[in-house]
C-alpha cells in the first residue's frame, strides 16, 4: 500500500513539475524571437544610417 501511494505522490509531482515547465517554455522561444528582431531592428537603422 505504501509503494501505490509513494508511486501516486511521485506520479502528481512530475505532472506538476511537467505542467509548470511547459508554462514557461511556451514564452520562452516567443521572447528569444522578439529578442531577435528588437536587435535586427535596432541594427538596421545602424545600417542604413551609415
Amino acid at each position: 500500500m505504501e509503494i501505490a501511494i509513494a508511486s501516486f505522490i511521485i506520479l502528481f509531482l512530475l505532472s506538476e513539475v511537467v505542467l509548470y515547465l511547459r508554462q514557461w517554455l511556451i514564452p520562452l522561444p516567443v521572447l528569444l524571437i522578439a529578442a531577435v528582431g528588437l536587435v535586427v531592428a535596432s541594427n538596421w537603422s545602424l545600417f542604413r544610417r551609415e
